[in-house]
């Protein structure tokens, strides 16, 4: 089977592409039947019709290559539910030699468009938090000036500062500023924001006592347009807006450094999202932070510099004063984002925690983003900023509907998007339908979906296979609709007498990452070493139900090929930074696993397995081992686990850096072979988002433990006698799983 061209061609990695036939049978294979899916996987050959897609009257499935087509008849018969559904007119001239783009096989993927009138123009509202300092805050107002003017002009604008107080700015054109100003310290509904503003009520409101009113043909008031105006007006103006910002970084500047300045991150938040929802359109929030909340809803900590911000250790003993209240009224802003349509983007600029922990499902359920940097003035978050605000890499008003035939059912999702529905018809009509949406969505989003085989007993024929239909809505920069949608289908097979055929459709990498998913949700409700516990007995208990060995004979253990890759994707799991969280806040394991999520299969087994390449005088670029023995002194490494590039260079290799061999003409393949790994970490870096962090280092140097911290320990390397690691190596953490699976 070659997986990748079923992910080249529909965007679908399965981890079992051969499905057991029975509930019971699901249970002996141990690891999750799921399902990677990229909704938007870019393809220069997809197929596309500029009319609308043919619907089953029973199911709602929509044709596809695997229906069963009467010619004479004009009939055709859904794989769904089985029932006969007439062509339309228009199909009257179909054939065998004649197939519309819909029936032709290459066709499981397929756009339509959608007759739809086109929404309004989206919004991009930004929250910039004055409580930073002057010199962080002029490196922020040029890079906003800069890429703001950028935007598309018929796109409208919003601007929101807070620190102490909320400010909303007035980008009418006046000689004088005009700021409507909102006390930071205390909570406002929806419909009391509302007021204060003087715009329009809001269609979803945070009070659910008030009427939801949605006309989408409303014209905006006299007064929201005082908040929210098109680029094209405020090209004059905005760049004095923006420049007039001033810092309220006034504890520092006294030097009161017992105190954190007040910030009202979840007033303004709230604010936004009122302002947002008023002009019945999707689009963005942009929110700039430099520090945690500290005053009003949603803060995350006192003032007091004594009162010490959560740690993991604080979260796992449940000894947290603000954390279960700010959650709370985070995830009802989410909620409240999600069914508007409006994606709220997270930037965490700071050496210190902003709060992203409590505030993860603001980005998470709406399909934003979360980013993390140290400054303002980093390229990172320059470029983190430009990709966000290109309106060519993301698509908005999203929704996904994914279709089961009968024999399944979805047990679970994970991914960064907003669950609607799921609805069962009965089992003659079609199986299930499962509905979510994502206000904002990329090439290369990838979700995950679990399914479990509902069929008690053996089913009567197993040459029937099973079907997923999934329809993918989404709106173009130019606000044309689109709906993509890919169906494929799997086939059913015994494990008593056809487990061969089942072990063949065995995807190790879409398994490891399906599986590595499912680990770090439970690392919500525990903590890490019991899921590490899990993982290990989970591991043991797959291996002896697919692994070749006599009874206590560690020494006859054998895997099949299918599954040789596997055990090692699982071991640097174990030891990555998802599991080992000891040196990382709440706030960088929460944008770990937010990534995690979020990136497609190539992203997400570089972060799982971390790759290396090595450059040298003789061979200019190589896939190396991730192993110590990789390190020689005659070499240069690039290390890549996604979030960081590192480039580590050998003892000799620094020493001619450091005698300047590289500035002498005679030496110019040296100055050549220093280059290569550098120009190669700067297409990495363009080619993400967000930007990786990039380290340079040379051999026993400080920095060089971001490296050894991640190499397979084969090799014993020792400093005045100490061990530099105490983790198994891959080939002893072999040595114990065959020696526990063989005497199981």
């Amino acid at each position: 089977m070659n997986f990748y061209e079923d992910e080249d061609r529909d965007g679908l990695r399965f981890s079992w592409n051969v499905l057991p036939a029975t509930k019971l049978e699901t249970t002996r294979l141990v690891l999750p039947i799921g399902c990677l899916f990229t909704p938007l996987k870019q393809r220069i050959d997809l197929p596309s019709v500029q009319y609308g897609p043919i619907h089953c009257e029973r199911c709602g499935a929509i044709l596809n290559p695997y229906c069963e087509i009467d010619f004479k008849r004009k009939i055709w018969l859904c794989n769904f539910c089985n029932l006969r559904n007439k062509f339309p007119l228009s199909y009257t001239q179909i054939s065998e030699q004649l197939l519309p783009l819909e029936l032709h096989p290459n066709s499981t993927s397929i756009e339509y468009k959608i007759d739809r009138a086109p929404s309004q123009t989206p919004s991009y509202i930004f929250l910039i938090d004055r409580s930073t300092s002057e010199e962080e805050l002029e490196s922020l107002k040029t890079i906003l000036i800069e890429k703001i003017l950028q935007l598309p002009e018929d796109s409208y604008l919003g601007l929101i500062t807070f620190g102490k107080n909320v400010w909303v700015h007035d980008l009418n054109p006046h000689k004088m500023e005009k700021i409507r100003v909102l006390r930071g310290d205390k909570f406002y509904s929806a419909e009391k924001i509302c007021q204060l503003l003087y715009i329009p009520n809001s269609p979803i409101v945070l009070n659910q006592n008030m009427k939801i009113n949605i006309n989408q043909n409303q014209k905006l008031t006299h007064n929201l347009k005082k908040y929210l105006k098109p680029i094209s007006e405020v090209k004059s103006s905005i760049k004095r807006i923006i420049s007039g910002i001033k810092t309220t970084n006034w504890l520092n500047n006294n030097n009161n450094s017992s105190k954190r300045d007040p910030r009202a991150i979840g007033n303004a938040l709230a604010i936004a999202l009122t302002l947002a929802q008023s002009r019945f359109s999707p689009g963005r929030i942009v929110t700039l932070l430099s520090g945690p909340a500290t005053i009003g809803p949603g803060m995350i900590v006192s003032m007091e510099r004594s009162d010490q911000i959560r740690s993991h250790h604080d979260l796992f003993k449940e000894s947290t004063m603000y954390v279960e209240n700010a959650t709370k009224f985070y995830n009802a802003l989410a909620n409240s984002a999600a069914r508007s349509g409006h994606a709220i983007d997270l930037f965490s600029v700071s050496f210190d925690q902003v709060g992203l922990f409590e505030m993860q499902n603001c980005s998470k359920l709406t399909g934003g983003t979360l980013t993390i940097c140290e400054s303002f003035k980093q390229e990172s978050f320059k470029n983190s900023l430009s990709y966000l605000l290109n309106p060519l890499n993301f698509k908005l008003d999203c929704s996904i509907e994914l279709k089961i035939s009968p024999e399944m059912k979805l047990s679970s999702y994970i991914g960064n998007f907003f669950f609607i529905s799921n609805s069962r018809i009965n089992s003659r009509e079609g199986g299930s339908t499962a509905i979510f949406k994502a206000c904002s969505l990329t090439e290369s989003q990838t979700f995950a979906f679990y399914f479990d085989v509902i069929t008690h007993q053996q089913k009567v024929s197993i040459t029937q296979p099973g079907f997923f239909q999934f329809k993918t809505l989404y709106q173009r920069p130019n606000g044309e609709y689109k709906l993509r949608v890919t169906t494929c289908s799997k086939q059913f097979a015994q494990t008593k007498n056809q487990l061969t055929k089942i072990e063949q459709s065995f995807d190790k990498e879409a398994a490891a990452i399906i599986f590595a998913r499912k680990i770090l949700q439970k690392t919500n409700s525990e903590q890490p070493k019991n899921v590490i516990r899990w993982l290990d007995r989970t591991l043991i208990n797959f291996f002896s139900y697919f692994a070749d060995y006599k009874h206590k004979k560690p020494e006859t253990f054998k895997l099949q090929q299918q599954f040789n890759l596997f055990p090692q994707l699982m071991y640097h799991f174990r030891r990555s930074r998802f599991l080992k969280i000891f040196g990382y806040s709440p706030d960088e394991t929460t944008f770990h696993k937010f990534t995690f999520f979020n990136e497609n299969t190539q992203n997400s087994l570089t972060m799982i397995q971390p790759m290396l390449f090595q450059y040298s005088m003789n061979q200019q670029q190589s896939p190396v081992l991730l192993d110590h023995s990789s390190l020689t002194s005659d070499c240069l490494l690039l290390f890549d686990n996604f979030f960081s590039i590192l480039i580590w260079r050998g003892e000799q290799i620094a020493e001619w850096i450091k005698q300047g061999y590289q500035n002498l003409e005679e030496y110019k393949d040296f100055k050549t072979l220093i280059e290569m790994p550098v120009k190669y970490a700067d297409i990495l870096i363009k080619k993400r988002f967000p930007n990786p962090k990039i380290i340079i280092c040379d051999q026993d140097s400080s920095q060089e433990r971001f490296l050894l911290s991640q190499l397979n320990p084969s090799q014993s390397r020792t400093i005045n006698n100490s061990s530099l690691t105490d983790d198994l190596s891959f080939q002893m953490f072999m040595e114990h799983v065959k020696k526990l699976v063989c005497e199981n």
